[in-house]
Formats: C-alpha cells, sequence, structure tokens
C-alpha cells in the first residue's frame, strides 16, 4: 500500500496539481490494495474468514460443478453462483465494497 500510495504522491508533485486530485487518485487506488481472501479446503466447500463458498451441484449440461458463495451469517451473495471463480469474485467484490463503506466512501 505504501509503494503505491508513494507513487500516487510522484505522479502529482507538479505545480499546478491541486490537492483534492491527490486525495481522488487515493481513494480510487484503495480498492486495489484491497487483498484477495485466503481460502481453506473444506469437504465440497471453500472457507475463509466470513464468507463460505458451497458446491451446489451440477451445470444443466452436468459437466461442470456450481459454486455459490455465503455470508456467515447464511445470506446468499448475489452472482455468486456459477464457477469457484465467479463466487470468490463475488465475495471478493462484496467485501471491498463493505471496507470502502467502512470509510465513508
Amino acid at each position: 500500500m505504501r509503494d503505491k500510495l508513494a507513487e500516487i504522491l510522484e505522479n502529482s508533485t507538479d505545480a499546478d496539481h491541486e490537492m483534492l486530485s491527490t486525495a481522488d487518485a487515493i481513494i480510487a487506488a484503495l480498492p486495489g490494495m484491497i487483498k484477495p481472501l485466503d481460502w481453506v479446503q473444506g469437504e465440497s466447500m471453500i472457507f475463509a474468514v466470513g464468507y463460505t463458498i458451497r458446491d451446489v451441484g451440477l451445470t444443466g449440461s452436468g459437466h461442470e460443478k456450481m459454486w455459490a458463495a455465503y455470508a456467515d451469517n447464511g445470506k446468499h451473495i448475489p452472482s455468486s453462483t456459477g464457477s469457484m471463480g465467479a463466487a470468490k469474485d463475488a465475495v471478493h467484490a462484496r467485501r471491498t465494497r463493505r471496507i470502502m463503506e467502512a470509510f465513508g466512501l
């Protein structure tokens, strides 16, 4: 994070650059600095702090597994059903959104 912030500040040192533009650039960079969760393999599911991705069956063709993500409260995370990658992406998007909301953004 420190390196990314230093890069933003380095690119904003010209005399005409306004402080608000630098602040906007820092805020815009924050979501990309949120690291993905570390997932642990379970039986027919994977776990990370606050989330579970479960095997929910096979696709209509019967050739691929379908996965769905859930928060620890058991609530299904929208747009998370499909491949395991899609489920992880949905969890990361939700987690990023919640972290940014905690900053009031």
